[in-house]
């Protein structure tokens, strides 16, 4: 559909001879892709990932795997973290994200092992 609503276009701005007065093809024509899920690893293939990753010689590399993994951020998330992140409400530690997905601070209980 793109393709011929391209084509129609063309030819009118070219000004060929017996051409429609508009493309007879709109924009709403076109199907919607399909935007796939984000799929999620089972916890099988969850474990071996993280063995993996706890094998990997940087620990930057590891702590960031471990932080994607366990707290569902983004990689910008990640990115703008900043040292006082970290906070301790009650007797827990919770990950607190600036203004994250939802515009707005949120708070992701922290992983005993991730504080550390």
């Amino acid at each position: 559909m793109g393709h011929l609503s391209a084509f129609y276009q063309r030819i009118i701005e070219w000004d060929y001879p017996d051409i429609p007065a508009r493309a007879p093809v709109y924009s709403s024509d076109r199907p919607i892709k399909d935007k796939p899920l984000p799929r999620f690893l089972d916890d099988g293939a969850a474990a071996k990932f993280l063995t993996a990753a706890r094998n990997l010689p940087d620990e930057f590399d590891r702590l960031c795997i471990e932080m994607l993994s366990r707290t569902g951020m983004c990689k910008g998330e990640l990115l703008g973290l900043t040292v006082d992140s970290v906070v301790q409400i009650g007797s827990a530690y919770w990950l607190r994200i600036p203004i994250g997905k939802l515009h707005n601070d949120r708070y992701v209980p922290l992983h005993p092992q991730l504080k550390r």
